[in-house]
């Protein structure tokens, strides 16, 4: 009896053994499913389709291919839209690298170095006031308001360039971020703010450069 009662006892307890082991491997199993990132395919200018994690940049791309490739991009697009090289892509997309000899990059470059300018002025100007400040086809400007009694003349210029320069050896990094309509009085500059109720706004977008700006 005693020798029976023993024998069935191990033999579930190796049954119950089995079953949490099957478990086991089976719910390892369905974790490793459930873990595994679905992929996005990014497609190239010559058609050939990679594949990489949600979240990517054109920046990372750019170094997956090569880091002297990823230190000339300057910008992207992203299904034929201009986006800085740091925004990640979430979604399955077409991909071009801009290189600073592109109009893109050019454009992107230059709209970057207008924020570079703005932040040169801000810093000589305590109080300056700011209109728009695009890239154009040959470089490009910022209109300001300086304040009462303050003119800024050809003079200053070697000035605002050396302060631009002092502030791009930080690599600072221009981020976008989205503006709801409820934020706009709050977040936008005030003659930005008059544009964009008078319906001319003029719209720079997400055509920020790759993050930190540097200097040709």
């Amino acid at each position: 009896m005693t020798i029976s009662f023993i024998s069935r006892l191990l033999i579930s307890a190796i049954q119950l053994v089995v079953i949490l082991s099957e478990n086991y491997h089976f719910y390892l199993s369905l974790h490793l499913i459930c873990k595994k990132t679905v992929m996005i395919k990014i497609t190239f200018p010559d058609h050939s389709i990679r594949e990489f994690e949600p979240g990517v940049t054109g920046l990372d791309i750019a170094k997956n291919i090569s880091n002297s490739l990823a230190r000339e991009v300057v910008a992207v697009s992203v299904n034929n839209e201009i986006w800085d090289a740091s925004r990640p892509i979430l979604t399955d997309a077409s991909l071009v690298l801009h290189k600073f000899d592109t109009p893109e990059g050019k454009h992107a470059f230059w709209h970057s170095s207008a924020h570079l300018m703005a932040e040169a002025l801000e810093a000589l100007y305590p109080g300056i006031k700011f209109g728009i400040g695009p890239a154009i086809e040959n470089g490009f400007y910022y209109d300001v308001d300086p304040g009462d009694g303050v003119v800024i003349t050809e003079a200053d210029l070697p000035r605002i360039e050396e302060k631009m320069v002092e502030l791009g050896r930080k690599n600072s990094e221009y981020k976008r971020e989205e503006i709801g309509k409820k934020d706009q009085g709050t977040k936008r500059p005030l003659y930005h703010l008059r544009l964009w109720k008078n319906g001319k706004d003029h719209r720079q977008g997400a055509q920020g450069g790759r993050g930190p700006v540097r200097r040709r």
